[in-house]
């Protein structure tokens, strides 16, 4: 199973892949659809609706949530958790205290005494447990039952028994366990493939990371090293070990910074006050106070000129010089956006939302710079299935702010189209 509990967004488009970031209009002329169904409010009450914004289930329940991607929707009635089909007719009564969300068939169930999960019709598939948690990358999930911990399968098969004083999520088929004082690490089928022999740290912090792309990060006193999914160990000491990502993890060794590869070679650079990890090939670096980027080789790409930097996400990265804060492409071009907002990553249809600082209320622009939405909103969502939910007032989208009965709420397409206005 790729994910249980949530959903991806949408393929990268190809404009974004092949680095075409300039402010112009060209390729923003298309014009986007959306499908699939959507959580509107009335009257503090939830319903469903279509695309188009008619109306697919008339609002008579206390919360829907919003899984898009899901076997099942789940919905709030009374305080209590059941899941609907994508028609709007109930599926499974409202009968739980919390729900996950049901995915490949499978959901985990919280009652008031315990947890266990469900198929699609609500049938009961594993014994009940006392918590159940399940990582959305993970077959196998974690299972807490008198006071020791454990992992169970989709199927609700105890998979590893509950014998464990501490776990940590399954990564690359390794699982770090803690067996009274000493960590180690066992494999899906419960045995133990890296000895249960390194000992907690006397802070009480965990000693051991889960495996990031084939290495894990072990602690010893004030150093750090790596270990492979057979327990060798890279001979190289640091003071800082970051995960592997992309190929590589940033390390220090005292005031020294660099990386090191799956190979076990390090390159340092004395100039480097600090390194990041790599995010869609680049890492930032830190040299006499000033921020850069770097490139795959390590090679600087974009000099140590700003202030303060973030990540590039879908190609665009935000940069501070001085007091002033704007957007650069990975050539370090700026990119000529409206002043006086600030900008959130562009996903990856290219949209993003963006704050007016003046009035403090939100809109969408797409990546050519052109204003899709006017900031006349106090929240917006991300794009959706094609729509994005638009709030008049309140303090956010969370379930929280949706749930509070002057807020009102609506949804936009990509076009800038209102499907429906924001309503109470």
């Amino acid at each position: 199973m790729k994910h249980f509990l949530k959903f991806n967004f949408s393929i990268l488009v190809a404009f974004l892949l092949l680095g075409l970031y300039s402010c112009n209009q060209e390729g923003f002329d298309q014009q986007y659809s959306a499908d699939g169904f959507f959580v509107f409010k009335n009257n503090n009450q939830f319903g469903l609706m279509n695309a188009d914004g008619s109306t697919l289930l008339q609002p008579k329940f206390d919360f829907i949530y919003s899984d898009y991607d899901a076997d099942l929707i789940r919905f709030e009635d009374n305080s209590r958790v059941g899941f609907l089909n994508q028609d709007g007719t109930i599926q499974i009564e409202a009968q739980f205290r919390s729900a996950t969300t049901m995915l490949n068939n499978v959901a985990v169930v919280r009652t008031d005494t315990s947890a266990f999960l469900i198929d699609n019709n609500g049938n009961q598939k594993s014994k009940e447990y006392k918590q159940i948690i399940f990582d959305t990358n993970n077959d196998l999930g974690i299972i807490f039952e008198n006071g020791k911990w454990g992992f169970i399968n989709q199927n609700g098969e105890e998979a590893i028994p509950a014998i464990y004083d501490q776990v940590l999520n399954f990564h690359n088929d390794r699982a770090a366990v803690r067996l009274s004082e000493n960590w180690g690490y066992i494999n899906t089928k419960g045995e133990e493939v890296i000895p249960i022999s390194i000992p907690v740290r006397s802070d009480r912090q965990t000693p051991i990371s889960s495996f990031k792309e084939g290495f894990a990060r072990v602690k010893d006193g004030g150093y750090c090293y790596y270990i492979d999914i057979n327990g060798k160990s890279n001979p190289d000491r640091f003071t800082n070990c970051g995960d592997y990502v992309e190929g590589k993890a940033q390390v220090s060794q005292g005031a020294v910074w660099g990386f090191v590869n799956k190979q076990g070679e390090v390159t340092f650079d004395s100039t480097f006050q600090w390194v990041s990890m790599y995010q869609e090939g680049f890492a930032q670096f830190k040299k006499l106070n000033q921020y850069g980027f770097l490139n795959e080789e390590g090679e600087i790409q974009i000099p140590a000129a700003y202030t303060r930097v973030t990540h590039f996400q879908n190609g665009i990265a935000r940069v501070q010089q001085l007091e002033e804060t704007f957007y650069i492409n990975t050539k370090g071009k700026r990119l000529d956006f409206p002043e006086g907002i600030s900008i959130d990553s562009f996903d990856e249809d290219g949209f993003a939302i963006f704050k007016d600082e003046s009035t403090n209320t939100y809109g969408i622009i797409n990546i050519g710079g052109k204003i899709i939405l006017p900031a006349d909103y106090a929240a917006i969502g991300s794009f959706q299935n094609g729509l994005a939910m638009i709030v008049e007032n309140g303090s956010g989208i969370t379930k929280k702010a949706l749930q509070d009965p002057m807020l009102e709420l609506g949804y936009v397409d990509r076009n800038g189209k209102i499907i429906r206005q924001p309503s109470k």
